[in-house]
């Protein structure tokens, strides 16, 4: 079976070869493994289906695209107020560099959108297994915008489950430029995120000046897979302009209720379950969470302060006695922007339990530099926030980054980073204080035909590991050495190359672990269809991470061990002018049960 299986999928690879930059990629330098949309994943799917008008957008609007500066922004709302910007070359000509635009080429329009659109997007997902009832993972989304109003519902059956609406998420949305109002499903996303934030949010990218600042929408419908922390109920946001004194007045009250899956003992509540596969009903809607409260925001010219307050209520008791089952927590947050010159900050309170975050960015459009400081309390309720951190649950961490983006000449740009980070109490199963620090280079270059990437990056933390049966808190260094190369043929075809090699390193223990990853890609678009061939080869004693395209809506980072190749193919077919069809398949070859094949509906109108 594998043997024909491998057959068919060289033949088909050498089909695409015929036949033949990945944009996300070149943002998310993580090794995290996620299955889902980040928030960033998403917002930039979106701005592909629909693009920023370039001359009508706000600059709220383009502070979406994270490959711009303040100074791009304020030059193309400033030559547009007497010129239309109709081609990438007057992007150039406002100075822009040349890498930028080539990332924001298929994220914007030089021409007006439709004010009224619907889509309908079915994914059947197959992954082959033995020990599953029910092998298929089934996802649907329905949207349909028209003028102000916006409507939206998702359902999700993953594999193993038995019920083909186990999840759902639905919403009304009704927003003009000055009120904002949601039923149903949302997600919020104050200050810097302390409180509420999108939990899939990234910390740490390829963009080190941009994607620590929190930029994004306060309210927001919650259209991700990811099943849990959403909020349920209704949300309002009002605008009150205030002309002649450059200012206005934000309001945001909001009510949720809702039901999160759960692992309990003796009725107490051990751990939420992020999974979102529900086998049978044991941790399913476990615990209920009632929350309450408002975001207050002032706004005078490039000056903003807001404040939060609310109460969250949960109907089960934490087995962690330093949790409580019910929270009144407050934060103020400040922004203060000159040019490229900006501070952002937030303070969050919550029984006696503190979290602050504060940034400082500065430079101009050619050397820009941010540094960052972040302190949060043990057992401080992380429940909807995602600042900045270098974990997912953000309590028990203090730590400063430093960033720099660097544009020496117009085809070259380095993006560098440094975190430095100590949890100061227990954690998990590290019974004392311990630290980390992480370095970050990544440098690229583009001509006429090729863009050339170079990333490095050195991760060194303390962590518990057992060898040999002998459970210690070990000092674990990790470093990767990436190539990468893009070679544009024409506008249609681009061949992609890497070379990947890694090494853990146990200090005391003199251990050494290495591994290395390469693989070829080539991709071929035009507007009937697009082709995307991958096959990579490794070798590794440890885990590496790669990411990977896949059907709209699923942002992928595979995962390698041992020694084997690995291969995918991707189709996307527009079928007609409103229909598109996307496929792909891909498959380890020396492994039982990896066969997986994904497949997309899509009709927008």
């Amino acid at each position: 079976m594998n043997t024909k299986r491998n057959i068919l999928f060289v033949f088909l690879l050498l089909i695409s070869f015929l036949f033949g930059a990945d944009e996300d990629e070149k943002i998310f330098a993580t090794e995290e493994d996620t299955y889902h949309e980040t928030e960033l994943s998403e917002q930039l799917l979106k701005l592909k289906e629909q693009r920023i008008e370039i001359n009508y957008a706000s600059k709220k609007e383009l502070q979406l695209l994270p490959w711009l500066s303040n100074e791009d922004i304020n030059c193309i709302i400033k030559f547009r107020k007497s010129h239309k910007i109709q081609s990438n070359k007057d992007l150039f000509k406002l100075g822009i560099n040349f890498v930028t635009i080539e990332d924001i080429q298929n994220y914007i329009s030089f021409k007006v959108q439709s004010n009224q659109s619907f889509s309908q997007i079915s994914r059947i997902e197959y992954n082959e297994k033995k020990d599953c009832v029910s092998i298929l993972k089934y996802t649907q989304k329905t949207e349909y915008n028209y003028n102000n109003f916006r409507f939206g519902f998702i359902s999700q059956k993953d594999e193993g489950e038995t019920n083909a609406f186990d999840y759902i998420s639905y919403f009304a949305e009704y927003s003009t430029g000055k009120n904002k109002i949601i039923l149903g499903k949302y997600r919020l996303n104050i200050g810097q995120g302390i409180f509420f934030a999108p939990k899939l949010g990234m910390s740490k990218s390829g963009a080190a000046t941009n994607t620590p600042i929190n930029n994004k929408s306060s309210l927001r419908a919650y259209t991700s897979t990811f099943e849990m922390w959403e909020l349920e109920g209704i949300a309002f946001e009002k605008r009150i302009n205030f002309e002649k004194r450059n200012s206005l007045i934000k309001i945001l009250p909001f009510y949720s209720k809702t039901k999160l899956d759960a692992n309990l003992k003796e009725n107490q509540i051990t751990s939420f379950d992020l999974s979102g596969v529900h086998l049978n009903d044991e941790k399913k809607d476990k615990v209920e969470e009632n929350i309450f409260g408002a975001n207050i925001e002032y706004q005078y010219d490039n000056f903003t302060l807001g404040f939060t307050a609310f109460q969250q209520k949960f109907n089960k008791d934490f087995e962690n006695k330093n949790l409580n089952t019910q929270n009144i927590g407050y934060s103020t947050d400040l922004s203060l922007k000159n040019n490229e010159n900006q501070f952002v900050s937030e303070f969050a309170s919550v029984d006696e339990k503190n979290a602050f975050v504060g940034i400082y960015k500065w430079g101009n459009r050619k050397f820009r530099q941010l540094v960052l400081y972040r302190n949060y309390d043990k057992d401080f309720p992380t429940w909807h926030g995602k600042p900045f951190s270098n974990q997912a649950n953000f309590d028990n961490e203090n730590g400063v980054y430093y960033g720099i983006t660097f544009l020496p000449i117009n085809k070259t740009k380095i993006n560098f980073y440094v975190d430095l980070w100590n949890y100061p109490q227990v954690r998990y199963s590290e019974k004392m204080r311990t630290i980390g620090s992480e370095q970050f280079l990544q440098i690229d270059y583009l001509n006429q035909n090729n863009q050339y990437r170079l990333t490095l990056h050195r991760k060194d933390r303390e962590k518990f590991r057992k060898i040999d049966d002998i459970g210690l808190i070990r000092s674990i260094e990790r470093n990767v050495c990436r190539f990468d190369r893009w070679q544009f043929f024409d506008k249609n075809i681009t061949f992609k190359s890497r070379i990947e090699y890694v090494f853990e390193y146990f200090k005391d223990e003199k251990i050494y672990d290495k591994g290395w990853l390469m693989y070829q890609q080539l991709k071929f678009k035009n507007p009937k269809i697009q082709i995307i061939s991958r096959i990579a080869f490794y070798k590794s004693d440890i885990l590496l991470y790669m990411y990977e395209n896949n059907v709209n809506g699923i942002m992928q980072n595979s995962i390698f061990s041992d020694e084997g190749v690995y291969s995918f193919l991707l189709v996307k077919y527009h079928l007609f002018d409103s229909i598109e069809l996307q496929s792909k398949i891909s498959d380890y070859w020396k492994k039982e049960n990896s066969f997986r094949v994904n497949f997309e509906f899509i009709i927008k109108m």
